[in-house]
């Protein structure tokens, strides 16, 4: 039976028509093999992150079973041209159509390779796959090597040239494929038709109504586990189409809700149009301000606990006699989202830098325009390079008169592989200030809490595992603070000077918290000084408020026109509605008194929600937020 088989496959040479479609199937195992293999290297990197949350090596297993489909679909993507060249050569017989085909397949997996190998260098720091915003910083790869320790730098490259030499060697060595001489135009036409069809539907994810989408990959509650079964190649591709269709024009965020009700919501979370009572808690109008932006710092060390109190204990002791704001959350978690949110009251959007977009960006409003045509002089300064994340046109567009980055410092400064540490950038804002004309506008963004947490401090904290070098270039730049206060105190412009200390945004703990809980947004907020009226020293906010409320708070304090800042609202007021939006991978989160969730507008997914049951409308609240976010910014 079987000998009679085999010469009827010979007879019908139905080999030759199977040729091209094992060669196409070479492909494909070719690269589910190879994204297995990168999962299992992800997987291992963050072993301490899995054990941390607990994860069990049937879980972890589960990741590869949940891939599958969004694997399937990304080669299914990528095999449209090995198609296509192959087709062509069945037709010419030209060599150079296969060799075409090799030279993609090499192409095709350096890019994976250098994704897979961004996503290792990043999301340590980041904890989101690597999408659009990973080709603004390899515009500056400075950046990306500072940032990390130079010999996981040194390892990722190695790792790189590595995978990039076996992988290529097995493409050159076995993508090969050669047709027999004599073969019928019919089996090519039904290699041409078949293998589209086969490609079409396995890209779309079968047949059924709804086609495959990122979030088939999602099986698990912890976030890491659905990262490392979402393709990776896949992630970027789709945040690239979604990033242009939003500079195209289009708003991804657009909801079903009625104009009405989105107007009313609207009302509610800017509040920018009635009139209502607050208290005045500065002692002149015209106060001096002294904004520190910190970077990185969480909302934890504000916890009702002594071992996270001990890494901030000069944060406190300042709290013990300011204003704190303590259920502030920021928007955004990178710096470049932060500096627009605190600066100009811009919340951050998915996927949409505006510091990117130097056309949107004069457009936007700022507290230190403002403050400028009030008399103010105004001066920024920052341990680093504001070329990173192009923070210096936006800089430039707030129209600081004195703008100070690393190049200013003298060249025997001390400094780490970010830039000048903490403490010498005090000591220079310090000098730099008493410079400056009262009324002054003095802004200064902190650096030596990034990683990789270079300080010139030994070791004083000694608990949090992995995130132990964190919480010790806080603990440093908590020190640095209490120096820089200890100077300033003395100067003549002290007691009418308001010092505001806000995080550009929040920081993985040893709470491990995931960015799409809202806890993970949390971040300090400080009103501290003299020119703060005794009664109200001492006080703790403990309402929900946003780091981009922080414009329209001090600016209704000084009998200043806040309207233009239309996402900034005046916290103190008396009829404030306590809320909070954040920014989430390709969505939002939105916190409220009684809980927060979390969406992902792409997948039309909810990624967390803690809301009750009679509570879940105020999901709406979020979807109006952004969709509106959205709008103004096509707008402008």
């Amino acid at each position: 039976m079987l000998l009679t088989i085999r010469k009827f496959y010979q007879k019908s040479n139905l080999q030759h028509l199977l040729l091209p479609f094992l060669f196409l199937t070479k492909i494909f195992l070719f690269f589910i093999l190879l994204y297995a293999f990168f999962r299992l290297i992800f997987l291992v990197y963050f072993l301490d992150k899995l054990e941390t949350i607990h994860v069990s090596i049937w879980e972890a297993f589960l990741v590869f079973k949940h891939a599958f489909a969004v694997d399937t679909a990304t080669i299914c993507y990528l095999l449209l041209l090995p198609w296509l060249l192959t087709s062509l050569y069945l037709i010419f017989r030209k060599a150079y159509f296969i060799t075409s085909i090799r030279w993609y397949l090499c192409l095709v997996t350096l890019l994976s390779l250098f994704l897979v190998i961004a996503e290792l260098g990043v999301y340590g720091e980041w904890e989101e796959k690597p999408g659009i915003e990973i080709l603004t910083y390899m515009q500056h790869p400075s950046e990306v090597i500072n940032s990390s320790p130079i010999a996981m730098s040194l390892g990722l490259l190695a790792l790189l040239l590595v995978l990039s030499l076996a992988t290529f060697k097995v493409i050159h060595k076995y993508m090969v494929f050669k047709a027999p001489h004599k073969q019928h135009w019919s089996h090519t036409l039904i290699f041409f038709i078949t293998a589209f069809l086969i490609i079409l539907i396995g890209g779309r994810g079968g047949i059924g109504e709804v086609p495959i989408s990122q979030s088939d990959a999602y099986f698990s509650h912890h976030k890491i586990l659905n990262d490392a079964a979402v393709n990776t190649t896949y992630n970027f591709i789709h945040a690239v189409v979604w990033n242009q269709a939003i500079l195209d024009g289009n708003n991804p965020f657009q909801s079903s809700i009625g104009v009405q009700e989105k107007q009313a919501v609207l009302a509610k979370l800017t509040q920018q149009h009635t009139a209502s009572s607050f208290p005045k808690i500065f002692t002149t109008s015209r106060p001096n301000i002294v904004l520190v932006i910190l970077e990185s710092w969480s909302g934890d060390f504000l916890e009702d606990n002594a071992q996270y109190q001990s890494v901030t204990p000069n944060f406190h002791a300042m709290a013990e006699k300011g204003v704190l704001f303590s259920q502030a959350y920021a928007s955004g978690t990178l710096s470049h989202e932060g500096l627009p949110a605190i600066l100009s009251a811009w919340p951050a959007i998915s996927g949409i830098y505006i510091t990117n977009l130097p056309n949107k960006v004069s457009k936007l409003p700022s507290i230190t325009q403002t403050l400028n045509n009030h008399a103010y002089d105004t001066m920024f300064l920052y341990g680093g390079q504001l070329r990173y994340g192009n923070m210096t046109s936006y800089i430039y567009a707030n129209q600081f008169q004195k703008i100070l980055e690393e190049k200013d410092f003298p060249n025997d400064t001390p400094r780490g592989p970010l830039g000048i540490h903490d403490e010498h950038t005090f000591t220079k804002f310090h000098q730099e200030i008493k410079q400056l004309k009262e009324p002054f506008f003095a802004t200064m963004f902190t650096a030596s809490s990034h990683s990789p947490y270079v300080q010139p401090m030994q070791d004083e904290i000694f608990w949090g595992g992995a995130h132990n070098p964190y919480l010790n270039s806080v603990l440093y730049a908590d020190k640095s603070i209490q120096s820089f206060m200890r100077k300033v105190k003395q100067e003549k412009y002290y007691h009418n000077t308001l010092f505001v200390f806000v995080a550009d945004h929040s920081h993985i703990t040893p709470n491990n918290y995931n960015r799409n809980q809202a806890n993970w947004h949390h971040v300090p907020m400080l009103f501290y000084g003299d020119v703060i009226k005794p009664e109200y020293r001492g006080t703790h906010v403990s309402q929900i408020v946003s780091q981009h409320d922080l414009v329209s708070t001090i600016l209704a304090q000084m009998d200043i026109n806040h309207q233009p800042f239309t996402w900034s609202r005046n916290v103190l007021r008396a009829d404030y509605q306590e809320s909070a939006y954040y920014t989430v991978n390709q969505g939002h989160g939105f916190i409220t008194h009684h809980g927060s969730y979390a969406f992902n507008a792409k997948e039309k997914q909810v990624l967390y929600n803690t809301l009750p049951t009679d509570e879940q409308d105020k999901t709406k609240y979020g979807h109006v937020f952004i969709e509106q976010l959205m709008e103004s910014i096509l707008q402008k």
